[in-house]
């Protein structure tokens, strides 16, 4: 139990979640639909070059849906390595999670953005600790 008393632990492991959360999204645009007579891997491959080409006026959207996991990804490698140890590190890591979760607010849907959010509370607490 003592793993979780850790707040940088905690900040990584919901930060890693909060990349989780995106995977269902991103299974059910590649995969759910597939393009008639390709497989599941082709149809998925195809779409992936549709969905980021220039002539998909969403495009941005996609890319940041892309963004959006990775980064949260990142930030929580880096809380679970212990990154987070001096305060100016802590500090860029809050500062990035909090503007992740901000920009995740004025972006999509509140449950998407809710898991982003979740993180900045913990590396608040780092910052104090470090």
């Amino acid at each position: 139990m003592a793993f979780f008393r850790s707040p940088d632990k905690v900040a990584g492991l919901l930060s890693l979640l909060a990349a989780l959360v995106f995977l269902p999204m991103w299974f059910i645009v590649l995969f759910v639909a597939p393009l008639p007579n390709m497989g599941a891997a082709e149809s998925a491959v195809a779409s992936l070059q549709h969905l980021f080409s220039q002539e998909n006026s969403s495009r941005l959207m996609f890319v940041w849906l892309a963004a959006l996991p990775f980064s949260c990804g990142v930030v929580g490698t880096a809380y679970l390595l212990n990154f987070a140890r001096s305060r100016a590190v802590a500090t860029a890591l809050l500062a990035l999670s909090g503007g992740l979760g901000v920009a995740a607010l004025f972006s999509m849907d509140f449950v998407f953005s809710f898991f982003v959010v979740l993180p900045t509370y913990w590396g608040y607490r780092c910052v104090n600790r470090a």
